[in-house]
């Protein structure tokens, strides 16, 4: 076992295998946070997503992750 390895055990959320669904999950809803905060101090609220490596997922998962 290296020194990554060694350090990441003690991380085991890095371990876990999570599904596309569940990522997208998560992504939405601290989204949704991000926005409800920001909009009580702003009305003039803009927001700009960028992913990087969007070429790495097939056309499908990145409009499912547009769309959600």
């Amino acid at each position: 076992m290296n020194i990554i390895e060694t350090e990441l055990n003690d991380y085991p959320q890095f371990k876990k295998k999570v599904s596309f669904h569940d990522k997208t999950t998560k992504l939405k809803k601290e989204l949704k946070t991000l926005i409800k905060t920001w909009d009580k101090y702003t009305k003039d609220l803009r927001i700009f997503l960028f992913v990087d490596d969007i070429d790495r997922y097939s056309e499908k998962k990145i409009i499912q992750s547009i769309d959600s």
